[in-house]
């Protein structure tokens, strides 16, 4: 089964989530996501957080509520990943992660070091952008010239291979602090990007 967060940051058309999901996903809300989700139509499994977002909102009694105080260590965020974590879901998709605050956008992408570290794969959506994190292989499928661009989440990544690109990738290792794979391009419908060591990201710009 497959957890699926839904973020508060910017949602974009319903449809493009609706195409993304599954008839046995398990749907949970961050906070004001539920809003947003309920608009689109959607009943979360869970919604977690402070709940500051929702106001006097009231949730379905089927939809189960984790509650947390506001003043505590944790995002919303990183308590519906954690969630999805605990629960050893196979795959998490994350939608929406990214909002108007740059600080939170940028705590969320790290926190799929806690993701890597359990060896469970996680994908986050945020409008034309597709973040996938590569713990051993992934195909991207897309439109020819679409950008691609690799970064290494961890110190170092070793040993990668890429088909289906613009530019070259073979026995190619990326560091921190650099920007070398930085805007490549399909020259297809499908590129496949394979590592030896260490956990890399994988953006892909939908056109």
């Amino acid at each position: 089964m497959r957890a699926v967060i839904l973020g508060n940051g910017r949602w974009g058309r319903k449809k493009n989530l609706i195409y993304l999901l599954k008839k046995n996903d398990y749907l949970i809300a961050c906070n004001g996501g539920y809003e947003k989700a309920r608009k689109a139509g959607l009943s979360p499994d869970l919604v977690i957080g402070d709940l500051d977002s929702l106001k006097n909102n009231k949730l379905p009694k089927k939809t189960k509520i984790i509650r947390f105080p506001e003043d505590k260590n944790e995002t919303d965020g990183e308590l519906a990943l954690q969630f999805a974590l605990k629960k050893r879901f196979k795959e998490i998709l994350w939608y929406a992660p990214f909002g108007g605050r740059w600080d939170q956008s940028m705590a969320n992408l790290f926190l799929l070091v806690q993701a890597a570290n359990l060896n469970i794969p996680i994908t986050m959506i945020q409008e034309k952008w597709t973040i996938f994190l590569v713990l051993k292989e992934i195909t991207v499928s897309g439109k020819q010239g679409e950008k691609i661009s690799l970064l290494p989440l961890s110190k170092t990544v070793e040993d990668i291979q890429g088909t289906g690109l613009k530019y070259t990738v073979s026995n190619l290792s990326l560091s921190q602090g650099k920007t070398r794979g930085i805007s490549n391009k399909l020259v297809g419908e499908k590129a496949k990007i394979k590592i030896k060591k260490g956990w890399l990201l994988v953006f892909h710009e939908n056109s």
